[in-house]
């Protein structure tokens, strides 16, 4: 419930429009998935030592922004350091499980 709740409000931030219970009921279906899904990866991370630090975020940033403005403020921002330290995680983590799996292909065939 608190994923949804926050995931709703997070929703009704961006589009101010839109209605508490519409949020919610958009949510619902994939809020379990979801939370699995994080403390599956968080797990993963831990077991194997999947991590990224605020330098790689840095570096990140230093070689992708070109704009030296918008550069410097995602330097200075913690919240845009957090966000691409999410991204390169989960990059290294699929990585990781791309490396270290056997992946099947599967054809549906849809009516």
């Amino acid at each position: 419930d608190n994923y949804v709740e926050s995931m709703a409000k997070s929703a009704i931030e961006r589009n101010p429009n839109l209605k508490m219970e519409d949020a919610r009921r958009a949510y619902e279906p994939n809020a379990e998935t979801m939370v699995k899904w994080y403390y599956l990866t968080k797990r993963i991370a831990e077991v194997e030592g999947i991590e990224v630090s605020d330098e790689e975020a840095k570096e990140f940033i230093e070689k992708q922004v070109e704009d030296e403005n918008l550069r410097k403020q995602m330097l200075e921002n913690q919240a845009s350091l957090n966000r691409i330290k999410d991204d390169l995680f989960y990059d290294k983590l699929i990585k990781f499980l791309e490396e270290n799996n056997e992946i099947k292909e599967n054809e549906i065939e849809l009516d």
